[in-house]
């Protein structure tokens, strides 16, 4: 009798090791299982972020003021057109800061990973391939006057816009002075 005791014993042992072995492989997954559920809710939440922030810069962009600046900036350069030759001193007065810095700001939240692809692209492409092609020769000017970086992630954000337009279209995107002279008296109205 002492020897199925023994017995009994051990193997009471063993289920017990395999129980508990059981107990560390369910716990495991459990833990496993409750990462993945949370990553997926940061991911979820960084969505919900950059979306928020997205609408944020729409909104301010669509704003009554800078609205506003977009008109009289627009209005300043289609006259420019007319008379072929960049006001400094106007363009200034005219609003460019307003909304170049807007731009600049979307473009270093874009290049960041900070905002929504999809939707920076459907609300800005447009304006921002037409804003950089009537600006471009004032922001270089103003590199040439000794600011290496001014507004170089505005820059970045019309490049990328007109590289991914290139691809779709697979052909050169350039500026078509009858279209940006549209998209200024369309920005005036």
């Amino acid at each position: 009798m002492f020897t199925d005791l023994n017995s009994l014993s051990t193997w009471g042992s063993i289920g017990a090791a395999f129980f508990a072995f059981c107990t560390v492989i369910v716990s495991v997954c459990q833990i496993k299982a409750n990462n993945r559920v949370a990553n997926a809710s940061i991911e979820s939440q960084k969505e919900m972020t950059r979306l928020n922030l997205t609408m944020q810069f729409i909104d301010k962009y669509d704003s009554p003021h800078i609205r506003e600046k977009r008109r009289e900036l627009a209005k300043h350069l289609m006259q420019e057109r007319e008379y072929g030759r960049v006001n400094k001193t106007g363009i200034y007065i005219a609003g460019v800061e307003y909304v170049i810095d807007i731009l600049e700001s979307v473009g270093i939240l874009y290049q960041r990973g900070w905002l929504d692809n999809s939707l920076v692209y459907n609300s800005f492409s447009y304006p921002v391939m037409q804003w950089w092609y009537a600006l471009e020769g004032y922001i270089i000017e103003g590199r040439d006057a000794g600011i290496a970086e001014y507004y170089d992630k505005f820059q970045f954000l019309a490049q990328t816009f007109i590289n991914r337009e290139e691809a779709q279209r697979m052909m050169t995107v350039e500026s078509k002075d009858k279209e940006l002279s549209e998209f200024l008296q369309s920005e005036i109205s």
